[in-house]
C-alpha cells in the first residue's frame, strides 16, 4: 500500500512538473507574440511620427541594415512634411526561439516637403519585419517588402507545382508589385552570375503579369527574359524576346522602353554577326 501511495505521489509530481513546463512555454509564447506585435506597431508609429530616435531604438544594434536604414529615414523625414498612418494590420506572426517574423499590411500617406503634394513611396504596402530577441527585448533585424520576400521564396521552390501552390496561398499579393519584385530579384541574380535562377524569376514574373492582365508587366518580364538569354549567350532567343516586347511597349506608349528594346534587338543581331540587320534597328 505504501509503495502504491509513493508511486502515485511520484506520478503526480511528474505530472505537475510537465504541466508547469508546458504552461510556462505557452505563457512565454503568448508574451513573445504580444511583444513582437508591440514592436511592429511602435515601428510604424515612430515612422508616421517622423521620430528618428524612437524608430532606430527599435532596431538591433547588430543588424546589418542599421546604418543604411538610419540614412534612408533621415532623408525620408527631411523630404516629407507630414506622414499619416491610415491603417495597420498584423498577420503571419511566427516565433522560432529567439527569432521572429511578422507581416504587416499598412497604409500610409505623406506630403512632399517642397511641393505639399502627395509624396511618392507611400500608400498601401505589405511589409515583412524580422526580429531577434535580445537581453532588452525584441528588436528589428530587417525590414523588406513582403513581395520581395515572396519573390525569393518562389524562386527557391523546386517545382512549378510548389510555386503555384504558394501563389494560391498568397493570391492577394498577385499584383504589379509582386511582378516588380520578381524582376528585381532576376536583376540581382544576374549581377551575381546566377543566370538559371534569374530565368526562373523572369518566367514567374511573366506568369504573374499574365494572370493579372498586367500588360506593362508582360512586356517587362519578356524584356528581362531577353536580358538573361544575352548573359547565357543564347542570342537567337534573346532577339526573339526583344522583338516580342517591343510592340507591347509601343502600344503602351512607353517610348523609353521601346528604345531600349530596339537597342536590345540591335545588340542581339551584332552578337550574331548580323551587322546589316543591326543597322536596320
Amino acid at each position: 500500500m505504501e509503495a502504491k501511495r509513493l508511486c502515485s505521489r511520484i506520478l503526480l509530481i511528474v505530472f505537475f512538473m510537465v504541466s508547469g513546463v508546458a504552461s510556462h512555454r505557452a505563457m512565454t509564447q503568448v508574451t513573445d507574440d504580444a511583444a513582437v506585435r508591440a514592436v511592429a506597431q511602435q515601428f510604424f508609429a515612430a515612422y508616421a511620427g517622423r521620430d528618428l530616435d524612437g524608430f532606430m531604438k527599435l532596431w538591433s544594434a547588430q543588424s546589418p541594415e542599421i546604418e543604411s536604414r538610419r540614412k534612408t529615414m533621415q532623408e525620408r523625414f527631411a523630404a516629407t512634411d507630414k506622414i499619416d498612418l491610415v491603417s495597420l494590420a498584423i498577420s503571419d506572426l511566427t516565433i522560432d526561439g529567439d527569432k521572429g517574423r511578422v507581416r504587416v499590411a499598412v497604409e500610409m500617406t505623406a506630403l512632399d516637403a517642397k511641393t505639399s503634394k502627395p509624396a511618392a513611396g507611400f500608400g498601401k504596402m505589405n511589409r515583412s519585419l524580422r526580429l531577434v530577441k535580445e537581453s532588452n527585448g525584441w528588436k528589428v533585424w530587417s525590414e523588406s517588402s513582403y513581395e520581395e520576400e515572396l519573390a525569393s521564396v518562389l524562386v527557391d521552390e523546386k517545382t512549378d507545382e510548389a510555386r503555384r501552390a504558394r501563389l494560391a496561398a498568397d493570391s492577394q499579393l498577385m499584383t504589379p508589385d509582386l511582378r516588380k519584385a520578381l524582376i528585381a530579384k532576376a536583376d540581382s541574380l544576374i549581377e551575381h552570375g546566377d543566370f538559371s535562377r534569374a530565368m526562373v524569376a523572369a518566367r514567374i514574373a511573366y506568369d504573374v503579369a499574365q494572370q493579372i492582365d498586367d500588360k506593362a508587366g508582360i512586356a517587362a518580364a519578356m524584356d528581362e527574359t531577353a536580358d538573361v538569354y544575352i548573359y547565357q549567350s543564347n542570342y537567337e532567343m534573346a532577339l526573339e524576346y526583344y522583338q516580342k516586347c517591343l510592340p507591347l511597349y509601343q502600344s503602351l506608349g512607353d517610348r523609353d522602353k521601346a528604345i531600349n528594346a530596339l537597342s536590345g534587338i540591335a545588340m542581339a543581331h551584332i552578337l550574331q554577326h548580323n551587322f546589316d540587320l543591326a543597322q536596320e534597328n
